[in-house]
């Protein structure tokens, strides 16, 4: 939490006056070179934004003195243009500074996305049943977590960024203040004191801009650090001391109020009492800093000491061990190797998530009725496990998007189910009708086949008497027949038994078969009644010889196996002599799914082979919702291989982020005792520059009001017209902000002591601990807004006074700048 520092803000006196009476300013910037010179304007740019454009109320025609002091002035015109180019660092600045303060808040808003979806999730495993579901819903869990780092590594970049950005303001203003410097060299004595009082004016502005400035960066970081984390960052011992701190702030601005309130309270109505009154301040205040010096000379002896060297050497070690651990933590985030004095200490790298390429290649069938892809597949992709949050919180594709949009498209279900089954069951059906018939067909050809093959192997002859023997039986048969001579059932079917082996004789020995053939004794009989014999005969003998049998072989082969088989096949023009075995046939299978025309080459095979194949297609279409459960598996096996790769390598990183907290453990620890050696002391300190700071807001008071002193003409009156009542409404404005900076520290003390009781009742929770960042950083933005309203005035302040001197303007500012952050001053309305 933003510790309340105890710093009080320095208001600055006003200046408003004439070149008629030019002499008193020139006296009064000359007693104010008596004081220390700015040491520290360069940084009066940090996080400085747009300029405000001021007047004055110096009349526009000058004296001849002013004119005489112009001379040499080409150092000044180098200063004027360095001050220019610092004032566009300074635009710069303030748009980073702005941005990173919208950043914090919406960075919050999407942490508080987050804790919503990992509500949802927890409800969601109470709920659940399955192992499985309750596993894949803790992975979501797991993986909504992871996401909160990246959150607080964003912060922490737009942070980094700004200050950046004003480390280059700052930068810039440092030319600016060396040209200023170099200007002094060249000025008259009466030019350095204008110099000089608008440089002090900037100083005091710097002052409380930059304390809230700091205060704004704590609070940042705080709002980082309970983003970041999962548990409440605090503990009991850091509250404790929140609020400590507030009190010690309280206890600085009742001192502050204290003192205002008595100087208010003095019976004075001279201006020659205020003028000693003065004195008295400035003698109180440089005791103060006695004080101080000799305070801050007793925590350098303690510094110096066996105890104190001890604990910054812990503190040190410490220190050294929680940056390294951070350094390891981001080289794990980022996947980059950590060096140090020229050595890996850590290496990064290996802890990329590296996906693997993946690709399944589905099923035909599915993919011919649209129902998959040709193909699921991804190339490899190696990412940082902070790419790969960036990506998932972007919602940009990964494996892992990739693979569970797959498994939903396949799982999902498909528009006209009933329809769509209903079709690919009749195409089933019809294959069916086609396998079958090829079957029989096929089975024909290869017993026709292995007739041909055997006489070919055995090379079988026959004769013309055995045809003329056979031709001659059966002749004698049919006249039988004709004749009527068979007249028992058994008789008739004895006798076509007889014809019918007369057929398988002709085709056994390759002889030509009759024109007619009959299935039974009837038929037979009416076909020799109606046709005669000579139709159921074959009166012409071919002639066997082994060429004959072997081209009767290639033809039952052709038939059987295909054209690739004889002719320009493996055998040339042979014949097949065996039956294809199963892994040629699934060769065939694979060809055939390639090219549908080369069914016509595999004969008889080929038709078979295809309708084969088809109705297993079709079947697996029919069947297709158990196919697509089979994809789901195998994609979401996958799945869980790619979220393995990435739990390992998230793992390590967030290892590497338990030991940061340990080391940063550790470091407070270390610097918790290192505090303690300077507790009483820096007390002291506190209490001391709490009162310096009290005397010099009353000496400012009281000098804003006295433009004359030595002129003063003894009545109550100055010689520049303004009244002793003008110092009394002065201080009692001091009063006035004196108790606002009251109000503020007890509400900072109230905020700490809240957090404390709700830590020690167990309300302290992630909630309770944004809520109160957020807070935090809103009023600290506030408070930060309205001081560097006020800087903004003091560096335009002395921009004029560097044109003014440089002969480049006709005005100079009519007032210093109101430094208090507690309420935005408003410009001077121009003249």
């Amino acid at each position: 939490m933003a510790a309340a520092s105890g710093r009080f803000y320095v208001w600055g006196t006003g200046i408003c006056l004439s070149l008629n009476n030019l002499s008193f300013l020139i006296y009064k910037l000359k007693f104010l070179l008596s004081m220390k010179k700015v040491k520290y304007l360069v940084a009066a740019l940090l996080l400085m934004g747009a300029t405000t454009t001021f007047t004055s109320c110096i009349d526009n025609d000058e004296p001849a003195g002013i004119t005489d002091l112009r001379g040499a002035k080409a150092e000044l015109i180098r200063a004027k243009a360095a001050i220019a180019q610092a004032r566009v660092a300074m635009v710069q600045a303030k748009v980073a500074e702005q941005e990173l303060y919208n950043a914090a808040k919406e960075i919050q808003n999407q942490r508080d996305a987050i804790e919503l979806e990992k509500d949802k999730i927890d409800l969601a495993i109470k709920q659940a049943t399955g192992e499985k579901e309750i596993a894949d819903l803790n992975a979501q869990k797991a993986e909504i977590e992871a996401r909160q780092a990246i959150l607080a590594e964003q912060l922490k970049a737009e942070l980094l960024a700004a200050q950046e950005a004003t480390a280059w303001a700052e930068k810039s203003y440092q030319d600016a203040l060396k040209a200023i410097e170099a200007a002094k060299l060249v000025m008259s004595d009466d030019e350095m004191a204008i110099m000089q009082w608008a440089q002090d004016q900037v100083e005091k502005a710097y002052t409380s801009m930059n304390n809230a400035k700091e205060d704004l960066i704590e609070a940042v970081n705080g709002l980082a650090g309970a983003i970041e984390s999962n548990v409440p960052a605090a503990d009991e011992v850091l509250l404790a001391v929140e609020v400590e701190n507030a009190e010690n702030g309280l206890n600085a601005a009742q001192i502050n109020l204290e003192t205002a309130e008595k100087y208010l309270a003095l019976n004075i109505s001279t201006y020659e009492e205020w003028a000693e009154e003065v004195e008295d301040l400035k003698t109180k205040v440089a005791a103060q800093d006695t004080l101080l010096a000799n305070l801050r000379i007793e925590r350098a002896e303690i510094k110096n000491s066996e105890e104190g060297r001890a604990s910054a050497e812990a503190l040190d070690k410490a220190k050294k061990q929680y940056a390294d651990s951070t350094a390891i933590r981001k080289a794990a985030f980022e996947g980059t190797d950590y060096s140090k004095d020229g050595k890996t200490v850590y290496e990064g790298t290996k802890n990329k998530i590296e996906f693997a390429a993946y690709k399944l290649t589905n099923n035909a069938a599915l993919v011919e009725e649209d129902l998959l892809p040709a193909e699921f597949a991804y190339d490899k992709v190696v990412m940082s496990v902070k790419e790969y949050q960036e990506a998932v919180k972007n919602e940009d594709t990964t494996p892992v998007t990739q693979l569970e949009e797959w498994i939903k498209d396949v799982t999902s279900d498909k528009p006209y189910e009933a329809e769509l089954v209903a079709w690919l069951q009749r195409n089933l059906a019809d294959w069916k009708k086609q396998q079958s018939a090829a079957q029989d067909n096929y089975d024909d050809a290869v017993e026709a086949w292995e007739v041909a093959r055997d006489n070919y192997l055995n090379a079988k002859e026959y004769t013309k008497a055995e045809f003329e023997v056979s031709l001659s039986k059966v002749t004698g048969l049919l006249t039988d027949i004709l004749d009527k001579k068979y007249t028992t059932d058994e008789a008739q079917k004895l006798a076509y038994s007889e014809y019918a082996a007369y057929v398988a004789e002709l085709k056994a020995n390759n002889q030509i078969a009759p024109s007619k053939t009959a299935t039974d004794y009837k038929t037979l009989y009416s076909g020799l009644v109606d046709n005669g014999i000579d139709d159921y005969v074959t009166k012409v003998y071919t002639p066997v010889t082994e060429e004959f049998l072997k081209n009767a072989c290639v033809a039952a082969s052709k038939a059987a196996f295909g054209d690739v088989w004889s002719s320009e096949g493996v055998n040339g023009e042979n014949p097949r002599l065996t039956v294809p075995s199963n892994a040629e046939m699934a060769e065939i299978t694979e060809e055939l799914k390639k090219d549908e025309s080369a069914v016509a080459h595999y004969g008889a095979l080929g038709t078979l082979l295809w309708a084969d194949y088809q109705v297993e297609k079709a079947e697996t279409k029919v069947n297709y919702a158990a196919e697509l459960e089979k994809v789901a598996e195998a994609l979401e096996t996958q799945l869980d291989k790619v979220q393995d790769v990435i739990d390992a390598k998230t793992a390590e990183y967030q290892k590497r982020l338990t030991m940061e907290a340990g080391a940063k453990t550790t470091h407070d620890k270390a610097k918790a005792a290192d505090d303690a050696l300077y507790a009483e002391v820096d007390k002291k300190i506190k209490a001391a520059d709490a009162q310096r700071t009290a005397y010099d807001n009353v000496l400012q008071a009281i000098k804003k009001e006295m433009k004359d002193i030595n002129g003063a003409n003894g009545n109550g009156t100055a010689a520049g017209g303004q009244s002793v009542e003008e110092i009394i409404q002065s201080l009692k404005e001091n009063v006035t902000k004196a108790k606002e900076g009251v109000a503020n520290a007890q509400k900072d003390l109230e905020k700490a002591q809240n957090a404390l009781k709700a830590f020690q009742d167990g309300l302290y929770d992630k909630t309770y601990e944004l809520k109160y960042w957020q807070d935090l950083l809103n009023e600290k933005q506030a408070i930060y807004d309205a001081a560097k309203a006020a800087y903004e005035k003091a560096v335009a302040n002395l921009q004029a006074v560097v044109e003014k001197l440089s002969g480049d303007s006709t005005t100079i500012p009519d007032e210093t700048p109101d430094t208090t952050p507690d309420e935005t001053p408003e410009e001077t309305p121009a003249e």
